[in-house]
């Protein structure tokens, strides 16, 4: 069995987004699946003094 890790398997499902079915991009949507990488880290950054 190949491994297959996490992070590849998001970025593959971004870089495919036009060619999936609208089934599947509501189904990922469902559970959580942000479709930019700039969603990822949006409000979640903190300076170096913890702001």
């Amino acid at each position: 069995m190949r491994e297959l890790r996490l992070g590849a398997w998001i970025s593959n499902q971004r870089s495919r987004a036009a060619t999936l079915t609208p089934e599947r991009i509501e189904q990922l949507t469902a559970i959580g699946m942000r479709w930019t990488r700039t969603d990822d880290f949006r409000g979640t950054a903190h300076t170096a003094d913890g702001g």
